[in-house]
């Protein structure tokens, strides 16, 4: 059996101008006091991308388990998209990506298009292409689902 080896992100929170606090940090990075969250993400893919360079590793998919953006922030999903396909120099079809609570319009029905709408727009309706994303109530049809 072939392995498979996977990027895991998950609640990176981006937004333009958030920046990680004391409680964020888990281990001190150095060089690094208090930077946006986006620059310690691109800063902690480029050291993978690294390994993948120097032929120490082999990535075959990110996994990204919900909470890109920070409390809906319309820029977050995309900005997420664009770090790990540039940073990592893969394929958007090569993320799997779903939903968290901060991923969704706040107040906005559980079946809707309007729910999802940032989501999609950053993960399915790229020119870059799309990532793979889980069935959403409201963005899918059940009757749309091969067996």
């Amino acid at each position: 059996m072939a392995e498979l080896t996977l990027v895991h992100l998950t609640d990176c929170h981006l937004s333009p101008t958030e920046r990680v606090e004391k409680d964020d940090i888990k281990m001190p990075v150095a060089g690094i006091d208090h930077p946006r969250r986006i620059d310690l993400l691109r800063h902690t893919l480029r050291r993978i991308k690294r390994e993948i360079d120097e032929g120490r590793l082999n990535v075959d998919a990110v996994i990204v388990s919900g909470d890109g953006t920070l409390r809906g922030g319309p820029s977050g999903q995309e900005d997420l998209r664009n770090c790990i396909c540039t940073e990592l120099a893969i394929d958007v079809s090569r993320i799997v990506v779903t939903p968290g609570n901060h991923d969704v319009v706040k107040g906005s029905p559980p079946d809707s298009i309007q729910r999802y709408k940032l989501f999609t727009d950053a993960w399915l309706d790229s020119p870059d292409g799309r990532a793979v994303i889980p069935f959403l109530d409201g963005v899918h049809s059940i009757a749309s689902v091969e067996p």
